[in-house]
């Protein structure tokens, strides 16, 4: 069997090989109660302000009520909407007149789920205001492949808990009856590396009752170099054996 041959054959065994997907590690810090005006410290990238600023190749939808349809926030039928102060109470605390902040909800019973993919952007970090927190609101990351990332499920339950382990008298929580005195909020936020974790959305989640209030979705970019997704690997493999093998025998004709 020839060199190259031998090196092909090598290559062909290496892309069969099953390479394991990357999994996340991620941290969340609740803050607050804070006013979610203006702005969150730190934040250079815009995710979706629902305002119209949204990053680049940034994509959200919604599923409405108990049927899974996808379909656009606001849109007829849709368990998301877009709301105001003045049309819900419980948005984010500082939320100006006329600003809108996003509304997560089944739309009557079952439960109603909205996703926000940012995979265009290489974020490190992402972080909204979480308006009147409740028991049945929840929020987490995905992966590529729409799994839950590990670790990264936080309830309106355990918000709440954390916060009146805190404050336990304080204006924005009722702590004995497990949700948010409406206007109250808290700053949510997630990190993790972009060079090793798998993060592509964050979805809220809420059940049976509408609303999951949320304002200003923003992020966190170091400009990390993409990792070459795992199932590239193979593929650079084949390509690294093939340079290797052609270097001697394109050399060996410069010779002849």
């Amino acid at each position: 069997m020839t060199r190259i041959a031998t090196a092909m054959a090598v290559a062909c065994g290496l892309a069969t090989i099953a390479v394991p997907q990357a999994r996340a590690t991620v941290t969340y810090t609740l803050s607050g109660p804070v006013s979610a005006y203006p702005g969150q410290p730190g934040a250079n990238v815009v995710v979706d302000d629902f305002n119209g600023a949204i990053g680049s190749g940034v994509t959200i939808v919604a599923y409405s009520n108990d049927t899974f349809t996808p379909c656009a926030p606001g849109s007829a039928g849709c368990a998301a909407t877009y709301v105001t102060p003045a049309q819900d109470a419980g948005v984010p605390a500082g939320t100006p007149p006329g600003r809108l902040s996003l509304a997560v909800g089944p739309g009557g019973g079952g439960v109603g789920f909205t996703t926000i993919n940012f995979s265009s952007l290489n974020l490190d970090s992402v972080s909204f205001y979480w308006g009147s927190i409740d028991n049945w609101n929840e929020v987490q990351l995905l992966d590529p492949s729409g799994n839950v990332v590990a670790g990264s499920p936080v309830t309106g339950t355990s918000a709440i808990t954390e916060a009146c382990a805190t404050d336990p008298t304080g204006p924005v929580v009722v702590c004995n009856q497990g949700y948010f005195n409406h206007g109250g909020s808290q700053l949510l936020t997630y990190s993790w590396d972009p060079a090793t974790d798998d993060v592509a959305s964050i979805e809220f989640v809420d059940s049976p009752y509408p609303y999951f209030e949320i304002g200003d979705v923003v992020g966190i970019s170091t400009n990390v170099t993409a990792v070459p997704e795992p199932s590239s690997w193979p593929i650079l493999l084949v390509g690294a054996v093939l340079t290797l093998v052609s270097a001697p025998v394109l050399a060996h004709r410069r010779r002849g």
